[in-house]
């Protein structure tokens, strides 16, 4: 975050570029367009890594292509601190294949709620 931080005049723009897909990604949400979201997540995950050195690493790099090449549309690192989630939109027809493929790492399944993230099982 400190690197972040400096770097935030350098980075305005891909800032501001990262903020205005903000209404897209909510139009294509609203449509239940889950293709686009991916499109979308993978288009900020591609700008995000660019913001800071320490926000990308060979396990995540390794993780998120994994999920491509298996059939994922796109996906983005929630959370910070060494601690977080990989999520990745995939079509279901896909879901098997990427899980094996990730079977190394904890799935996590989830589902929308108007009362925010929690976690409410952990194995």
């Amino acid at each position: 975050l400190t690197e972040q931080k400096q770097k935030i005049n350098k980075k305005f723009e891909t800032l501001k570029e990262t903020s205005d897909m903000v209404p897209v990604f909510r139009s294509a949400l609203e449509k239940g367009d889950f293709k686009r979201l991916g499109q979308i997540l993978d288009l900020g995950w591609q700008k995000k890594k660019t913001l800071s050195s320490g926000i990308n690493n060979p396990q995540i790099k390794e993780m998120y292509s994994l999920a491509l090449k298996n059939g994922a549309w796109g996906g983005k690192i929630l959370g910070a601190g060494g601690g977080g989630f990989l999520l990745v939109i995939a079509p279901s027809e896909n879901h098997s294949q990427i899980k094996n493929a990730l079977s190394d790492y904890q799935s996590t399944p989830f589902k929308f709620s108007e009362a925010g993230s929690k976690i409410v099982f952990r194995t």
